[in-house]
């Protein structure tokens, strides 16, 4: 039989197999599920971000690579309400997107980065203006920084970016900027201190002002530690929390889940026994500068990530990842948790089929945008899947 052939079946079969885990409180709810293809030649993706757009339907953005060689895009996709794909673009070479914005006329901007190692630790990071139907219009570079996410200013006039500031020589620091519709910077700010701090994820806050997340690295016996930080309107540090303990957490996700309550969310390294989930989540008084907060393992052993965290709508946290064995990453199993305001699990179910939880998102019908990537037969050969999951009570599980 043409190998071809068999792989399309083989990959059709997978698709027609999934659904969410049996026993899933939100099984009842999920309205589609869909895996796309890829640009012609390109057959392995990962999406980092997703959007709601004006008009019902979604944007992500990642890269797309070639099995077996170094080739690697930035790739952006338009899907419509009900998951159908409109289009897709390739954009610049050797680079990977992971922030999208909307501007008021319906245009995108699309953050990426072309790093020359993989510790990112040397970029150059870009803004990419693109009409509705995904044509470039411009773009502009921001030598020696490491975009990371992107979203619209509080006061509407412009987007606030987020990543890392790699310098030729000395450490990296978090990076913030404001930029307006035409990528021009308005006003930036560096934050860290003696060793290597990154800046991953940004939220806009209820009462003003941005909540900020990435890693810090003091140099000290703790190595990384996962941090977040809030940041007024104006980029001007208000507070900051470094979750300090033994050994790597890295902080990849940020949310605001009930007005004055923070979270971050990553991973924590764990020596010889994998990757730990954990999350972290402060309390800042209205009435003082004084900071309540509560830290949790949520989960030790093998492997367990942590992309992406929303409020609930019922005053606790919805997070996403993965679970598996530490260093197979063939058999991850994309998982999500749910817990309530002081850390206390309500519920986890595991996704059926094979992948990680990379991004997600609050549509405005109350449900949640699930995207993820799919291990479909190797480890390096993932393909994007994405799942609408309608309005649901993460305590009554209805």
């Amino acid at each position: 039989m043409n190998k071809r052939l068999v792989t399309t079946l083989a990959l059709l079969s997978t698709v027609a197999s999934w659904s969410l885990h049996a026993g899933s409180p939100i099984d009842d709810h999920l309205q589609w599920d869909r895996s796309y293809s890829l640009p012609k030649g390109y057959d392995s993706s990962t999406l980092y971000a997703v959007i709601q757009t004006q008009d019902g339907g979604f944007v992500t953005v990642g890269e797309a690579s070639k099995q077996y060689s170094d080739t690697q895009r930035a790739f952006v996709m338009k899907i419509d309400a009900q998951g159908k794909k409109k289009w897709s673009k390739l954009l610049g070479k050797g680079a990977s997107a992971s922030g999208v914005a909307q501007g008021p006329d319906q245009s995108l901007l699309v953050a990426e980065s072309i790093c020359k190692d993989s510790s990112r630790s040397q970029c150059d990071a870009y803004v990419v203006g693109l009409s509705p139907q995904g044509k470039r219009v411009w773009s502009s570079k921001y030598p020696h920084h490491d975009a990371r996410a992107i979203l619209p200013a509080n006061d509407g006039g412009g987007y606030i970016l987020v990543g890392t500031a790699t310098p030729k020589q000395g450490d990296t620091d978090l990076w913030i900027a404001k930029i307006d519709p035409r990528g021009k910077t308005l006003w930036q700010k560096r934050y860290g201190g003696s060793g290597s701090d990154y800046g991953t994820a940004v939220t806009s806050l209820s009462q003003g002002g941005y909540l900020v997340g990435g890693t810090r690295d003091d140099g000290g016996s703790t190595g990384k530690d996962m941090w977040m930080l809030h940041l007024n309107d104006s980029g001007e540090k208000v507070w900051e929390y470094t979750v300090k303990l033994e050994g790597r957490e890295l902080g990849k996700a940020v949310c605001e889940y009930a007005p004055g309550v923070y979270a971050v969310a990553g991973f924590k390294d764990i020596s010889t026994m994998g990757m730990g989930f954990f999350i972290f989540a402060g309390i800042r008084e209205s009435n003082s500068s004084d900071i309540r907060a509560w830290g949790k393992l949520l989960r030790r052993g093998n492997m367990s990530l942590a992309d992406s965290i929303l409020p609930d709508k019922e005053g606790g946290i919805l997070a996403g990842g993965a679970l598996g064995i530490a260093g197979n990453l063939i058999d991850r199993k994309p998982t999500l948790y749910d817990y309530d305001g002081e850390g206390k699990k309500r519920w986890h179910t595991e996704l059926s089929g094979k992948g990680e939880v990379k991004a997600m998102i609050r549509t405005r019908d109350g449900g949640v945008l699930l995207v993820l990537d799919y291990n479909s037969f190797m480890a390096t050969n993932m393909h994007p899947r994405i799942l609408k999951i309608g309005p649901f009570n993460a305590m009554t599980k209805k």
